[in-house]
């Protein structure tokens, strides 16, 4: 694989970091029994892919690289902020269906601005899109 394969997995990894922990800080938020089970399955979903990327960056060499401290500070202080006054499972499946839209839009970019990556990085990339969109999918399910 060449650098920007592992540039793209790298981001991939980091995409992943992030919602997990945005699914951790959300499901503390709601105490919405079928709600807490769709983050839960959703957080697995992301663990699970997550962890392919992972091997596909330690096979070839390369540590993930973690977020840092100050991305999670500030996905917790949005999160926060967006839920001082609004705790429902509509507002916070709409914060997470923002979420996946970013990570879907981010990645579709890359792969459109990328050239000559391999048939494997983009197949990893073709299915975090596609988990993107199934979450979203189950989340659109709490708006009113």
């Amino acid at each position: 694989m060449q650098n920007e394969d592992m540039k793209i997995l790298q981001n991939i990894y980091k995409g992943s970091e992030m919602g997990i922990f945005a699914f951790e800080d959300i499901n503390e938020k709601t105490d919405n029994g079928q709600f807490t089970f769709s983050i839960d399955r959703a957080k697995n979903q992301l663990e699970s892919f997550r962890d392919k990327v992972k091997y596909e960056l330690i096979r070839h060499g390369h540590e993930p690289k973690e977020i840092s401290r100050l991305q999670k500070f500030s996905a917790d202080a949005s999160i926060s902020f967006s839920t001082m006054f609004d705790d429902s499972a509509e507002n916070l499946s709409s914060m997470l269906i923002k979420g996946n839209e970013m990570g879907e839009e981010k990645m579709s970019r890359q792969i459109d601005n990328k050239q000559g990556i391999s048939k494997e990085t983009k197949q990893l990339c073709l299915e975090f899109i596609d988990l993107q969109k199934k979450q979203k999918e189950e989340f659109s399910k709490y708006l009113h």
